[in-house]
């Protein structure tokens, strides 16, 4: 008995080992779709490198009949490069409608199938497509304009055509020669069923946004009038600015510090602040412009607007002489108004601070008057501060999408 149950043990034991073994050898020995797919792919492109068109179109076949809708064997960008290679127009023509219709965008990234179809993994057949097509574009013209098509079709795929080399073909393509092309399109076949593709993603005009932004980092020359000139010498300021603007009119956040000194021995309710001290000018200004002129060469801005002026010891001086708490100009109104002279030096192709922007670098020259309001509280302080800043500027607008 005990012999029957070992024989018996031993025989399913060696049915469970063998039915593993037969179902891993039958796993190991399938061919995922994925795998068959990214296989073809690989074929496909060795005969798009060798010019075998023949090879080439048998292998994109066979990868189109592997297509569902759980598996893409191509982006539609791809489809349509082959068919343009292939010179299968009518097929072209009949995939961006069918594109058209269900996502209305031109992208590589896009596909007709829902989110979670299976794509190919990244390879070169995108890229060695683009540079064959590349090589053959004015053939591959030649061909669409002496094909049986109507002429509005084929002028849309020459327009396409364009518009999928036109990174590869930046010196016979430009997005301006695009946007004219378009134009002339739109034009002509109001009608066209591709009507609102070619306005819509192959034309592509930007402006500038109606809001700008600038920074500006400048220094200058200040001065003193009147009892303020008396007590005060002359200062050399140092700041930033910021300007926000829209349309013509300008708002500008200024910082302006200075550096300077006492003229003479000043007394303030007893304590007195030491001749040939420094001094700081705190002017924080918030200033309205309005565009006067505006071209390729300078930008002329007159402004006014209000500020706070104050003058005081350094932290420093207060440190070593504790009579340096109760001296000095509190923080008092000050009314400004003056003039920028921005002189454009250079436009930056890649923008300010993003790509998407239409920027400028500037030389900034600036004249300002200000008012400051001491005299209503401190008796001997009254006068003006003139001063003109020098200043390094980058101004950038946003772009946008044209009608």
């Amino acid at each position: 008995m005990k012999y029957l149950l070992s024989v018996l043990i031993t025989f399913f034991c060696f049915n469970f080992v063998y039915a593993q073994i037969r179902d891993s050898s039958r796993i190991s020995n399938r061919i995922s779709k994925t795998d068959q797919i990214q296989n073809a792919r690989k074929l496909l492109l060795d005969e798009i490198v060798n010019l075998d068109k023949i090879e080439a179109k048998k292998i994109a076949n066979y990868l189109l009949e592997l297509e569902n809708e759980n598996y893409a064997s191509f982006f539609n960008v791809e489809k349509w490069l082959l068919g343009y290679w292939f010179q299968d127009f009518e097929t072209v023509i009949t995939s961006v409608k069918g594109f058209q219709e269900s996502s209305n965008n031109l992208e590589i990234e896009d596909t007709p199938f829902s989110n979670t179809v299976i794509f190919p993994e990244t390879d070169y057949l995108y890229v060695r497509l683009r540079e064959r097509i590349k090589k053959e574009r004015e053939d591959i013209k030649l061909s669409i304009s002496s094909s049986s098509l109507s002429n509005m079709e084929k002028d849309f795929l020459l327009l396409h055509l364009d518009h999928l080399l036109i990174e590869y073909e930046k010196d016979e393509i430009s997005q301006d020669s695009l946007n004219s092309y378009s134009d002339i399109f739109l034009e002509k076949y109001p009608n066209s069923s591709f009507y609102s593709l070619v306005k819509e993603h192959i034309r592509f005009v930007v402006k500038p946004s109606d809001w700008g932004f600038a920074f500006e980092f400048f220094t200058g020359y200040g001065v003193f009038t009147d009892q303020l000139y008396e007590n005060f010498d002359n200062n050399v300021p140092f700041g930033i600015a910021f300007d926000v603007q829209y349309k013509n009119y300008v708002l500008y956040l200024r910082n302006y510090i200075g550096f300077g000194k006492t003229s003479r021995d000043i007394d303030f309710n007893g304590s007195t602040w030491n001749s040939g001290d420094q001094t700081r000018i705190f002017l924080p200004e918030a200033s309205l412009g309005f565009e006067l002129i505006n071209n390729n060469l300078l930008k002329f801005t007159p402004f006014v607007g209000i500020s706070s002026t104050n003058v005081a010891p350094t932290e420093y001086d207060i440190e070593r002489n504790e009579e340096y708490e109760n001296v000095g100009l509190d923080f008092t109104t000050t009314y400004s108004m003056g003039l920028n002279l921005d002189l454009k030096m250079r436009k930056s192709s890649s923008g300010i601070v993003a790509r998407n922007e239409s920027g400028e670098w500037i030389i900034r020259l600036r004249y300002s008057f200000n008012q400051p309001q001491f005299e209503k509280s401190y008796t001997g302080f009254s006068g003006n501060i003139h001063y003109i800043t020098i200043g390094f500027t980058g101004f950038a607008r946003r772009l946008k999408r044209s009608e």
